[in-house]
């Protein structure tokens, strides 16, 4: 809170971290759903997801994630999900090809990756400097685990992580 009593942020507790998301202002809000509202329109990719997707997918086979490369909230987020992911890529085997389905109602770009083994779906977002900011992998049956989400998103200072088997829901931005 501030010195008027006003609440700055909302703590969540995830898979035993603390995510702390900052408070916006009504303006940034705006601003935020417009650039959306518009990538959504659009229907382009954001500069450089899917060589992240790829990158990604192909580190975490291997076992060495790309911290390096991603924003500090997707960081503690994986870290805290990595096995799942791990073992779900696992199961599919080899990457194979990666298509640009388009941009999800959040302003999120979707892919169908296809490996020798399944096919998955992922969600990621991107900062201007190709850091990974949001990533969410939704994995065929065929896999272990059919849900595995790590996101985080521009408008948040903290990521949000998501257990297997449970949708995802996007939380609302606290405002003024």
């Amino acid at each position: 809170m501030d010195a008027n009593g006003r609440v700055t942020a909302a703590v969540t507790h995830e898979l035993g971290g603390d995510f702390v998301h900052r408070r916006i202002d009504e303006s940034e809000a705006r601003k935020l759903e417009a650039i959306a509202a518009k990538r959504v329109e659009n229907q382009a990719p954001l500069p450089g997801s899917e060589a992240a997707l790829r990158c990604n997918i192909e580190a975490m086979q291997q076992g060495k994630p790309l911290y390096g490369e991603m924003t500090e909230d997707v960081v503690l987020a994986l870290r805290r999900q990595f096995e799942l992911y791990q073992k779900s890529l696992a199961t599919l085997g080899p990457l194979q090809s990666v298509s640009f389905r388009g941009v999800g109602p959040q302003g999120w770009d979707v892919y169908e990756a296809k490996f020798a083994n399944g096919v998955a779906i992922w969600r990621l977002t991107v900062t201007p400097e190709r850091k990974v900011d949001g990533l969410m992998g939704q994995f065929t049956p065929s896999s272990e685990f059919r849900n595995s989400c790590v996101w985080a998103r521009p408008d948040q200072t903290g990521a949000q992580t998501l257990s297997p088997h449970r949708s995802p829901q996007l939380p609302r931005r606290a405002r003024n």
